[in-house]
C-alpha cells in the first residue's frame, strides 16, 4: 500500500481545502477577532462621548489600537477558540447562541488573564468593562457563526446519511 502523494487523484487540492471546511473556520476566526478588536475601543469611546468628554485626540490613535487588539486577540483567543471549534465541529453543533455564549466566555477569560498578568493593583475590571467585553465576545461569536457555520450542513457520515 502506497502513501497518497501530493498529486494523488483522490487527494483534495490546497484550493479545495481553503474553500472548504478549513477555509470557513479560518475566515470565521479572523472575522471574530476583527469584530472583537473593534468592540472595546469603540465602547470606551462611546462611553466618553456619553460622559461629555472630548475624544478628538483618541480618534487619531483608534486604528492603531484596533490593529493592536486584533493581533493580541489572534494569539490570546486561539487556544480557547480552537477548543470550541473542535467541539462544535465534531459534535455538529450549529446553534448561534452556542457560539455567542462561547465568545462572551472567551472574552471574559482573556480579560481575567490580562488583569492577572498585569500585576497592577490599580487595574480592576469594572462591571461595565466586563459587560462590554461579554457583549463584544458575543458579537464576535455571532460573527464566527455567520462566517463559518450559518448555511453549512454537517458533513455526511455513516450515522447521519439520511438513510
Amino acid at each position: 500500500m502506497t502513501a497518497k502523494g501530493p498529486n494523488h487523484p483522490n487527494r483534495p487540492s490546497s484550493s479545495t481545502i481553503v474553500r472548504g471546511r478549513l477555509g470557513r473556520i479560518v475566515r470565521g476566526y479572523l472575522g471574530a477577532c476583527f469584530i472583537a478588536a473593534w468592540g472595546l475601543p469603540l465602547g470606551l469611546i462611546m462611553g466618553d462621548v456619553a460622559a461629555g468628554h472630548r475624544i478628538a485626540g483618541r480618534l487619531t490613535d483608534f486604528g492603531v489600537v484596533v490593529g493592536g487588539f486584533f493581533v493580541i486577540l489572534l494569539v490570546a483567543a486561539a487556544p480557547f477558540a480552537t477548543a470550541v471549534i473542535v467541539v462544535t465541529e465534531t459534535t455538529r453543533i450549529r446553534a448561534a447562541w452556542v457560539f455567542m455564549a462561547a465568545g462572551a466566555g472567551i472574552g471574559v477569560i482573556i480579560e481575567a488573564i490580562a488583569l492577572t498578568l498585569s500585576r497592577s493593583p490599580a487595574t480592576v475590571a469594572s462591571p461595565v468593562v466586563i459587560g462590554l467585553i461579554g457583549i463584544t465576545g458575543a458579537l464576535a461569536g455571532a460573527a464566527y457563526w455567520a462566517l463559518a457555520v450559518r448555511g453549512t450542513r454537517p458533513p455526511v457520515t455513516e450515522t447521519n446519511d439520511g438513510g
